[in-house]
């Protein structure tokens, strides 16, 4: 096993871990997961995370967006409600 292999290994399992809690397991939840897991978190492009879960691209584009409202409702029920779009500075 590589060096980057033994560093990977773990990252995966604790993106895993992370999104499954947020995502539940099952229906379009865990399309948007995935596709989520490809492209945000291991980095793929479309048209390689398309290949692998053998969809068209404009499929795993609506996937990855569906994926990121949930994961943004998860994510502010968690956080209180606070909003991800509250600007930093000003009033």
């Amino acid at each position: 096993m590589s060096q980057a292999n033994k560093v990977e290994e773990p990252q995966a399992r604790e993106s895993e871990g992370v999104l499954g809690r947020l995502f539940g397991r099952g229906g379009h939840e865990a399309a948007g997961k995935a596709t989520l897991e490809l492209r945000d978190i291991q980095g793929l492009s479309t048209e390689e995370a398309s290949a692998m879960l053998r969809v068209k691209d404009q499929t795993l584009k609506s996937r990855l967006h569906r994926g990121r409202l949930i994961l943004r409702k998860q994510l502010a029920d968690f956080a209180g409600g606070l909003s991800m779009h509250r600007p930093i500075y000003g009033t």
